[in-house]
């Protein structure tokens, strides 16, 4: 069972994870990918977030997701910057 903040933190990062996740697709080659992120899920002590992303089409997945894990540092990084006023820690990813 998820906590209210647990939902409000959520909330704000899927705004703030879609946002940041297009602009890396937009910067990278893969202008033409479709990506959004579909749920959140906080942990109890806010430390760690799950990500559940749907991208199409469905044939860019795969690189896709190794273009995520390559740069999954300046990922947490932004979204450091967005939610630092709302959270103690960053969760990671």
């Amino acid at each position: 069972m998820e906590t209210t903040r647990q939902k409000k933190i959520a909330g704000v990062l899927q705004n703030d994870l879609t946002m940041i996740l297009q602009k890396l697709l937009n910067s990278s080659s893969k202008n033409s990918t479709i990506l959004s992120v579909t749920k959140v899920k906080v942990s109890t002590d806010l430390s760690q977030v799950k990500i559940y992303v749907s991208i199409f089409p469905i044939d860019q997945a795969k690189s896709v997701f190794e273009l995520i894990e390559t740069n999954k540092s300046s990922v947490k990084n932004s979204m450091g910057i967005l939610i630092r006023n709302q959270v103690r820690r960053i969760p990671s990813i």
